[in-house]
């Protein structure tokens, strides 16, 4: 937006286009995106939040794509531009509002919690069969707890398949989130969104010798394939 005011003066006109809200509805739409991604990347970069709020402001994110797409709209007005800024959007709208309700999702129960050195490995009854399929990944949120964790969603790769209703997931201490959930006990009431990936039935679907390589936590999706 600098650069764009810089390059115009002195024509005070088109620099009134660039930086007053409302003389050019595509410029209007496109400063806005970049003053909001900005502010985002500022709240990144420089500010320390914790998590939770981090969480919170970043789920605005899409909000600049979309003004982003509509200054490129109404500038230009190509078909791909209306069909990337309306899937874009439709995508953004689903994950951050929609997604808790409406994606694919069971209830559950911590039946075990167990830590060894920096990892907490939770066993997992689900309240009906489902089908995991190895080296796949969940996203897992704590719904009630004793310890009062947080309810966002966090992916963990399946570390187990112990039965059609029960999985572990081993998770390395590395920052608040992680770290909390060794204070859950069995009991503790927990939502379990997917399962996802392909990873592991790519691996086995070779159907001859493989080399697995993987170091630290990243070992668990191998875990479960094994």
């Amino acid at each position: 937006l600098v650069i764009l005011l810089l390059q115009a003066l002195p024509d005070w006109g088109l620099a009134a286009r660039y930086t007053v809200p409302g003389l050019d509805l595509s410029y209007t739409l496109g400063g806005a995106g970049v003053v909001l991604v900005t502010l985002l990347l500022v709240v990144t970069i420089w500010i320390r939040f914790p998590y939770q709020r981090w969480l919170a402001s970043h789920r605005w994110m899409g909000l600049p794509y979309i003004l982003g797409g509509s200054h490129a709209i109404v500038a230009q007005g190509d078909w791909y531009l209306w069909l990337l800024t309306l899937s874009g959007g439709a995508a953004w709208i689903y994950s951050s509002f929609l997604y808790q309700r409406l994606g694919p999702q069971q209830r559950g129960v911590i039946s075990r919690v167990r830590t060894l050195h920096q990892v907490t490995e939770l066993t997992i009854d689900l309240d009906r069969a489902h089908h995991f399929a190895p080296g796949q990944f969940v996203f897992l949120s704590v719904t009630n707890s004793a310890a009062g964790l947080p309810t966002e969603r966090h992916p963990f790769s399946i570390s187990a398949i112990l039965s059609p209703t029960r999985f572990r997931i081993s998770a390395k201490q590395l920052g608040d989130y992680t770290t909390q959930l060794r204070t859950l006990i069995p009991g503790d009431h927990v939502t379990v969104y997917g399962a996802y990936g392909t990873f592991g039935l790519r691996a086995l679907a070779q159907g001859g010798p493989t080399i697995w390589i993987a170091g630290g936590i990243g070992i668990t999706p191998f875990l479960s394939i094994l």
